[in-house]
């Protein structure tokens, strides 16, 4: 039998790649000299297809990793991060993938194994939908819409957070004398108002804040991260074609042929529910601690806080237990102020204060509210928002419908009003 020393590189990157996870590929390199030199001096071509053929949805969460990284090192100098975040600067062509790169990636692959599994184990609802889904030939399908969804909402947070962190900072110009310096003891303290007048007339000049007034002047902050999902359906576009259209019979096409609106609506739609299904389900996340917490973990940014925070997961993605997260440590100089801390809390403050002045535009939802705007004409009601939210706490057939892209006229009725 030849050793590895006489085997030539193009066999020692397919047994590379038959490794079946990456700390087994990684113990296989430090094997021997030989292999670990071919590891270390060509990773990227060793990693890449490994990643590609081990890790569902790997380059969503390639995209994801590099982004709230960005912000992660912004927050820890206490400025916040470029707005825009340009997208095209995380993945440039060309563009090698490192160690850390995998690291970040497998952790991020644990944790969605241990999302994708507490949600199938839901005791609180009805499971059957989605058990009977992992013996369907789109099994597969649905895994992958359901992970590039989640992956989605990781990026939105990551892309979207300078957006909705700075009309909260208290320093800068036009900023009003006392803004929000005591907004932690306001959200605790009963019969306080959290956003007084003046607070809520400076948050209003921003056009995030205030759809009604701004309704085109989302401007770069959003076209950047629109552009990236329009291309995204567009590339699905040319390897896939949909049985029928998935966007409703009233919707206007603007700037996309009809697959690539088959697959940007269907995209919105799994991602809206996904918010809900994630973001917003606490039988998923909590932020009690224990005194010894699990050794696994990343660093996310939710689509609600806009604030880097750790998650902590247990070892096994079969443990059905409470996903853990807290406030990312910001150091001695770091972080972004107080109200920074409680961004999901005054966002829902201003959010009821703002539906009473009929300017309602629920914020951590307004990217899906410009796609259905912009490319299908489509208003994004409280109807709408409401029916994904009894959805999520619903039906799990259903719920598995969407993701395995088949659209029957029971779920029809949660999305196309």
């Amino acid at each position: 039998m030849a050793s590895f020393h006489s085997l030539p590189n193009e066999i020692l990157r397919l047994i590379f790649w038959q490794c079946d996870s990456f700390s087994q590929l990684v113990s296989l390199a430090r094997s021997c000299k030989r292999l670990y030199e071919l590891y270390m001096n060509d990773m990227h071509s060793i990693m890449y297809p490994f990643a590609q053929r081990h890790i569902l949805n790997f380059d969503d969460a390639w995209v994801t990793v590099r982004a709230t990284r960005k912000v992660v090192k912004c927050y820890a100098s206490g400025r916040l991060p470029q707005n825009p975040l340009k997208l095209r600067t995380l993945r440039p062509p060309g563009e090698r993938i490192t160690l850390d790169d995998m690291k970040d990636i497998s952790e991020w692959d644990h944790l969605l194994d241990c999302i994708e599994n507490t949600l199938l184990t839901d005791a609180s609802v009805d499971v059957t939908g989605l058990e009977v889904m992992r013996h369907r030939a789109n099994w597969t399908a649905l895994r992958r819409n359901l992970r590039r969804s989640i992956y989605r909402l990781f990026l939105i947070g990551a892309v979207l957070c300078p957006t909705y962190q700075e009309p909260f900072q208290t320093t800068g110009r036009n900023v009003p004398a006392g803004f929000l310096e005591d907004c932690a003891y306001r959200l605790v303290k009963d019969g306080v108002r959290v956003l007084v007048e003046d607070e809520i007339q400076h948050l209003l000049t921003y056009p995030v804040l205030n759809r009604t007034v701004h309704y085109n002047a989302y401007g770069p902050d959003f076209d950047v991260l629109v552009d990236y999902l329009v291309a995204q359906a567009r590339s699905r576009a040319q390897r896939e074609t949909p049985t029928s259209p998935m966007y409703p019979p009233e919707a206007v096409l603007n700037g996309v042929d009809s697959n690539t609106g088959s697959i940007l609506y269907a995209e919105t739609v799994q991602c809206i529910l996904a918010y809900y299904l994630v973001v917003c389900n606490r039988t998923l996340f909590t932020r009690q601690m224990n005194d010894l917490l699990p050794t696994r973990k990343v660093t996310a940014v939710f689509m609600d806080s806009f604030l880097p925070e750790e998650i902590f997961m247990p070892d096994s993605s079969r443990t059905r237990d409470l996903l853990r997260y807290r406030e990312l440590p910001a150091g001695a100089t770091g972080g972004w102020g107080t109200p920074s801390r409680f961004l999901n809390d005054l966002l829902r403050y201003l959010f009821v204060s703002l539906v009473r002045r009929g300017l309602g535009s629920n914020p951590p939802l307004q990217i899906f509210q410009v796609l259905r705007d912009r490319f299908f004409g489509l208003r994004f009601s409280a109807e709408i928002v409401h029916g994904f939210l009894l959805m999520s706490q619903g039906n799990r057939e259903s719920i598995a419908q969407i993701y395995a892209d088949e659209w029957s006229d029971g779920v029809e009725d949660y999305w196309r009003r």
